[in-house]
């Protein structure tokens, strides 16, 4: 890590990450979600809304792709091992 914020990626942007991990990661000391990523633009618009500042993006590869310490891989779970993958 570069520097005092650590800066998370959330990888999915459906209700639970909306509900629970933004909502969750926005109160936490020292963090600051600066990637937002869906494939949908409903989902992605409200989570950007959630997120002031985050940059939205379409999908993993380019969420990964910025300048990110911590991934949250908030996909369908038939999903997540292709993102964890990827992320790794």
């Amino acid at each position: 890590m570069t520097s005092s914020v650590l800066r998370v990626a959330v990888v999915g942007c459906g209700q639970i990450a909306r509900h629970v991990h933004l909502p969750v990661l926005r109160q936490l000391p020292g963090v600051r979600v600066t990637v937002v990523a869906d494939s949908d633009p409903a989902s992605l618009a409200a989570a950007t809304r959630l997120a002031p500042g985050a940059r939205p993006v379409a999908c993993v590869e380019d969420a990964v792709a910025r300048d990110v310490d911590a991934v949250v891989v908030a996909l369908p779970t038939g999903q997540h091992a292709a993102a964890a993958t990827t992320v790794l």
